[in-house]
């Protein structure tokens, strides 16, 4: 039980810490940390239903892992630090990273399905674009260059999005690996397009306002679907053939 309840906590902190856009909603009505909530019973909704809890790898190396930087991301409500922002990603990707070690679902093994890797793409950028400022993070450091100020925040961060949704891709071989049936695709499609349209919206004040609801909406669905389709990759050829 340890496992499961050490990465159930590190995913709610990290949704919670990933979604400034519900932060900032939650602020108007009541206290944000009552986003804890909603993300622990999202949380639990997604995981059981995936049944990514007794899928879970057993190497303990993951699950100290994320006890440390789950500790880190929590530090980040007490201690100021522009270098802590680093924490956000970390544990972001440490959470993605652990999915992709999960255990294939039983009775299924061998109706593997083609990984939607364009759609895992454009799904990621815009989730990643929604859940991190990474060059924000930098400026805030003093790594910047001019060229980068005089381009428009929201652009630089969804090109800077691309790449790392793009890095981890390769770097993760998913490209290489098909996955189990799941409703993967019915997340991240309908996610992708109301980002689209949400962000077109975000240009014109008439619909600023709806613009960031639909942003929102946008984020859980994309949220929902990369965790669908993390938790269902199938082993790749060389995993299978150490196996």
């Amino acid at each position: 039980m340890a496992r499961p309840a050490i990465f159930f906590v590190a995913y709610v902190v990290m949704m919670v810490a990933t979604f400034d856009d519900a932060a900032a909603l939650a602020s108007r009505l009541a206290s944000p940390f009552l986003l804890y909530v909603p993300a622990a019973l999202v949380t639990a909704t997604v995981l059981a239903h995936a049944r990514i809890p007794p899928r879970l790898p057993e190497t303990w190396g993951w699950y100290v892992a994320l006890v440390l930087l789950t500790l880190a991301q929590l530090a980040t409500l007490v201690v100021a630090s522009p270098y802590l922002a680093f924490v956000k990603p970390a544990l972001m990707l440490a959470v993605a990273l652990t999915l992709l070690r999960a255990k294939p679902r039983a009775g299924n093994l061998y109706q593997g399905e083609t990984m939607p890797g364009f759609t895992a793409f454009l799904a990621f950028t815009a989730l990643v674009s929604m859940s991190i400022r990474p060059l924000a993070d930098l400026a805030a450091v003093g790594v910047t260059h001019p060229a980068i100020e005089r381009i428009p925040a929201p652009m630089t961060n969804l090109a800077a999005a691309a790449v790392l949704a793009a890095a981890f891709i390769v770097l993760a071989r998913l490209r290489r690996r098909s996955m189990q049936p799941n409703p993967a695709k019915a997340w991240l499609v309908p996610g992708i397009v109301v980002f689209l349209v949400a962000a077109a919206a975000m240009h014109s004040k008439a619909t600023l306002e709806y613009a960031r609801y639909g942003l929102l909406a946008a984020h859980l669905m994309l949220f929902i679907g990369a965790t669908y389709l993390l938790g269902h990759l199938l082993p790749g050829r060389a995993t299978d053939e150490m196996a």
